[in-house]
């Protein structure tokens, strides 16, 4: 039996993903999301939200082909901890293109001071990106009785 270079497997592996779209290299991408601040207030007074959308201009993505939320965790930054949430849902939206939830985290143990999203699997941000687009949450929750502070960290893995 015959056997083949390394070059020779290594073209043909190469030219298979070339011509099934496969992403050949791909790399993540860590963006640190800024304090936010959740004002206190009556334990009866709704909360909807974990502050403000964020919008995103339309990027030049390059040679890019594709790019997908990996993880979305917060942090209590000043002590305290997510317990005046019940759940949380984050979404992205754009002009043009359906808006589609990414993350959430549906049930949420007493004491947490740190949250970790399950992350919607194959939810393609790419086009979002490249159009511009806006991040917002969802919540099913209350004021917390204090101010609340966190941040944040979005991990995304670019495929080119």
């Amino acid at each position: 039996m015959r056997s083949l270079p390394c070059r020779t497997i290594l073209l043909a592996i190469v030219a298979a993903l070339a011509t099934t779209g496969c992403d050949v290299i791909s790399f993540a991408i860590t963006t640190s999301l800024p304090a936010t601040i959740i004002p206190g207030g009556a334990a009866t007074e709704v909360l909807t939200s974990l502050g403000n959308a964020t919008n995103i201009d339309a990027q030049n993505t390059g040679p890019a082909g594709s790019a997908e939320l990996q993880s979305l965790t917060f942090a209590a930054s000043g002590g305290g901890s997510f317990d005046f949430l019940q759940e949380v849902h984050f979404y992205v939206d754009s002009p043009g293109l359906p808006e589609l939830e990414i993350a959430n985290l549906t049930t949420i143990p007493a004491g947490q001071t740190s949250l970790t999203l399950n992350v919607l699997p194959n939810v393609q941000l790419l086009p979002y990106l490249q159009a511009g687009c806006t991040l917002r949450s969802t919540v099913t929750g209350t004021a917390p009785a204090q101010d609340f502070s966190f941040t944040g960290e979005l991990v995304a893995e670019v495929g080119v």
